[in-house]
């Protein structure tokens, strides 16, 4: 059994039938084994590790595939009901659409409480103890990108990277100063080299460039991802 979390792209946001559609349905077809796919449109970083975590410690998957999103998006869970809720700089939540304390609460986050710099950092955190878990637990993975990372990776070298780099990225320094800004890039840099980049982590790897699409993934494009995902998971039944 093979494990999968991630956002839309995995889930099949746009599909006329995601159950089916979806890369892991297709990967499940092509492997012929059996593939849950815990994946929802919006989803956070922090929620798909927060789920798999708790999945593994009461099943063992032989493998498990997480496709991460973007590293903005926040996960917290509501006092009164215990709902997960992901929060995205432009978006909505189907339950709470309604919510004015929501959508206040969304504005005031990402205006003045939301910053780049500790977002990197939570996820490089989140992704090396996630794989310490999975590892300590003996579970295959395979961790990897559904969009472009570009600027995660200019962050780990702020101090070598133009001015117009900088520029969109030092709002997170504004409280820094030179020596500073070293000592966090440095310490971003051990984080980076923690994770291992081995066959199960490629890091640099997202659905847009490989299949090249605008919006979401087609029935077709997500049938080439699992094609792709098919030949880099080393997937053995037995």
């Amino acid at each position: 059994m093979i494990y999968v979390d991630g956002a839309s792209y995995t889930y099949g946001d746009e599909l006329v039938d995601p159950a089916s559609q979806a890369w892991p349905a297709q990967l499940s077809n092509m492997l012929g084994v059996e593939i849950i796919n815990n994946a929802t449109a919006g989803k956070s970083n922090e929620h798909m590790v927060f789920d798999t975590i708790n999945f593994c410690v009461s099943q063992t998957p032989k493998l498990v595939i997480v496709a991460f999103g973007p590293i903005s998006r926040k996960f917290f869970v509501r006092r009164e009901n215990n709902f997960p809720i992901d929060i995205a700089v432009a978006g909505s939540n189907s339950i709470y659409q309604q919510c004015k304390e929501l959508q206040q609460f969304q504005n005031l986050l990402f205006k003045y409480w939301s910053n780049y710099l500790y977002d990197c950092w939570k996820f490089l955190q989140s992704v090396v103890c996630l794989e310490s878990f999975l590892k300590q637990r003996g579970i295959q993975y395979l961790l990897c990108n559904t969009v472009d990372q570009q600027s995660l990776t200019d962050l780990l070298t702020i101090s070598a990277q133009p001015s117009v780099v900088k520029d969109q990225l030092l709002d997170a320094f504004d409280q820094m100063n030179n020596d500073q800004i070293v000592i966090v890039e440095q310490q971003l840099q051990n984080l980076y080299n923690s994770i291992d980049h081995k066959r199960f982590y490629d890091f640099h790897w997202y659905f847009q460039k490989l299949v090249n699409f605008n919006s979401h993934p087609s029935a077709e494009q997500h049938e080439k991802i699992a094609k792709f995902v098919s030949t880099i998971i080393n997937y053995d039944q037995n």
